[in-house]
């Protein structure tokens, strides 16, 4: 994000300080590619965000579980077996 803060600020400083057209257009250019990389990063991670906080769930026509639920269960027996049997129920 911090490269394309600079390249927005260099792409109309480029062209009022008569930088040549090359470099404009290659600051023009770096700014549409940056703005792209940024925005499908932030999407990326706010989807992340989403499912994290929606938390797991089964697939809706599945019978076997999968394997978020496999390793769940493999903590909750890891915890069950550190307190004896007398871990909190969910």
């Amino acid at each position: 994000m911090v490269a394309l803060v600079i390249f927005m600020v260099l792409a109309p400083l480029s062209a009022v300080l008569n930088w040549g057209p090359a470099v404009a257009t290659l600051f023009l250019i770096g700014v549409v590619i940056l703005l792209l990389l940024v925005g499908q990063t932030s999407i990326f991670l706010l989807r992340l965000v989403a499912a994290d906080r929606r938390g797991r769930r089964a697939p809706l026509a599945s019978k076997s579980k999968t394997v978020g639920e496999l390793e769940d269960e493999a903590q909750r027996a890891a915890r069950d077996s550190e307190d004896g049997g007398v871990g909190e129920s969910r």
